[in-house]
């Protein structure tokens, strides 16, 4: 099976079973499910919104993805489950403008980014 094209994949989860990526031109987050070959959106961002996703990294266990998030004015730095749920800021937009996230700690509880 092949991933789905995205200008924009993400890291993929430790055990290398999930891969989040942008889907273009829609601007939302999915993940791609490697065993099954299944993709599941993730953001639901409104149809004629300018916002959308960028860099994004699955957590160590594939329950959490980090990623950026553009709001129209500047980039937020968020964490949602995979599920699609609990979505969160973890930098206010404008913060930091363009945060990367790279990779997660090993126990899931930090997350390196790149400004």
């Amino acid at each position: 099976m092949n991933p789905p094209f995205s200008d924009a994949p993400g890291r993929p989860s430790r055990d290398g079973r999930r891969l989040p990526y942008i889907d273009y031109p829609d601007g939302n987050l999915w993940y791609w499910d490697i065993a099954t070959g299944a993709s599941r959106q993730v953001t639901h961002k409104p149809a004629a919104s300018q916002e959308g996703g960028g860099w994004s990294a699955m957590s160590p266990d594939g329950s959490r993805i980090a990623y950026s998030w553009w709001t129209g004015d500047s980039y937020d730095l968020r964490v949602i489950a995979a599920d699609g749920t609990r979505m969160r800021s973890i930098l206010a937009p404008g913060t930091a403008d363009g945060a990367e996230p790279l990779e997660w700690s090993a126990d899931g509880s930090q997350i390196l980014c790149r400004l």
